[in-house]
């Protein structure tokens, strides 16, 4: 059964959220609007778009920051945070130099825990991809960075590993001061909790690398949403499945639209 696309002479043929793989992965990338095939199965960091070299998610993220755009057409300032390579070069060609992405240690500066009050409400639209899960707790800091550098009735835009809802929301290690990554003889982060305890941790996540790419924690979709709310945002969507822009993977670790409030 094949439906119309908007694909020229491409049929694709209908799902919903199914995982099914086949040998047809045709679709119509978001990210560089063009018809176009998957490379590889259809799974959130995979399924290349043989165009733009998008993967699902960065399809689904693209997607948010269209979003976000019409709903904010007039936006004169979009802040990245830590955004990848892929997702400067697509930011840069939707936005041109309305859009600078933020470094903690490179400028443009940016500490989302503890932003300079300077940005504050400065911001339009804000790209949060796949970081927050590497912020040193408490986690909420960081939301309320986040909600603080946009402006009333901004649109954040964010991508983060998380659980279905109903699973349990884990902290890897609890809030410490002076810590510290040591590398040598095995990876291990320590520090002091506010009594004053010494703890040493082994056996740690790193998402593609090491040193920033520490896993702090994992969300689940119930956390994930009590974090935005709890600091203001409003929840907007969370992009689902959508197998006719190449957007295909298992239900959790979505893409997130939430406002801060007018």
């Amino acid at each position: 059964m094949a439906t119309n696309t908007g694909l020229g002479h491409l049929a694709v043929a209908s799902w919903g959220d199914e995982l099914t793989d086949t040998p047809l992965k045709l679709f119509l990338c978001p990210a560089c609007q063009l018809p176009t095939i998957a490379i590889g199965a259809f799974e959130r960091e995979r399924s290349v778009c043989r165009i733009c070299k998008s993967t699902s998610r960065e399809r689904a993220v693209a997607q948010a920051m269209r979003k976000a755009i019409k709903l904010r057409p007039k936006a004169e300032r979009i802040i990245g945070v830590s955004d990848s390579k892929w997702m400067v070069k697509f930011a840069t060609k939707l936005f041109g130099n309305r859009y600078a992405n933020h470094h903690y240690h490179q400028e443009p500066l940016l500490d989302i825990v503890n932003p300079d009050p300077v940005l504050f409400n400065s911001a339009d639209i804000v790209s949060c991809c796949e970081v927050l899960e590497h912020i040193e707790p408490p986690a909420n800091r960081s939301f309320t960075g986040l909600f603080n550098i946009l402006k009333p009735g901004g649109i954040a835009v964010l991508s983060v590993p998380h659980t279905r809802s109903g699973d349990a929301h884990v902290e890897h290690f609890p809030e410490m001061r002076d810590t510290k990554l040591e590398m040598e003889p095995t990876p291990r982060w320590t520090g002091y909790t506010p009594d004053g305890e010494f703890h040493s941790y082994g056996d740690l996540n790193f998402h593609g690398g090491l040193g920033s790419t520490l896993e702090f924690r994992v969300y689940s979709e119930d956390s994930f949403r009590s974090f935005l709310e709890n600091a203001g945002f409003k929840i907007l969507e969370i992009i689902p499945n959508d197998r006719l822009h190449g957007i295909v993977w298992e239900p959790w670790s979505r893409v997130w639209l939430a406002q801060k409030p007018s």
